[in-house]
């Protein structure tokens, strides 16, 4: 088992990833020559109310990604009201990019989102946290993600 530990800062958990392209995208940029987008480091927040990882618009646009579907959400912010959201699948790595602690994610739907003001780029929800375990320690100020 393999596992990451995660500072709980003032605003709550928050996990650094690293986000690319999905491997088949990956592979008809390189046969057609275009120039592959490095892998995005970014900050998510462990949310264990969100069914689901939502991302920053600003980091899809950065990879170059375009919306594989549409769907709406709700949630405490949009006070129960269903708001629009655009589908991206992409790469998610947690615990670094290529050593032991490695978890790769690859072709992960997640739903986008603007988040303007906010010291995180999106929400780590339960499609992630529902494949690993997560130890809460608040007295401590930190959690542990434990996976495969």
């Amino acid at each position: 088992m393999r596992s990451q530990t995660i500072e709980i800062r003032q605003v709550g958990a928050l996990l650094t990833v690293h986000v690319g392209i999905v491997a088949a995208r990956r592979k008809a940029l390189i046969k057609s020559g275009g120039i592959i987008p490095p892998l995005m480091p970014i900050e998510l927040l462990v949310d264990t109310g969100a069914s689901c990882t939502m991302l920053d618009t600003s980091v899809m646009r950065s990879l170059g990604l375009e919306a594989t579907s549409a769907s709406e959400y709700t949630s405490a912010s949009t006070q129960g009201i269903a708001r629009p959201c655009d589908v991206y699948d992409i790469e998610l790595i947690i615990g670094g990019q290529a050593n032991a602690m490695t978890w790769r994610l690859g072709a992960l739907q997640v739903i986008t989102d603007a988040f303007l003001n906010e010291p995180f780029h999106g929400l780590l929800g339960r499609d992630v946290l529902n494949q690993a375990q997560l130890e809460y320690n608040g007295r401590a100020r930190r959690c542990t993600l434990t996976y495969e």
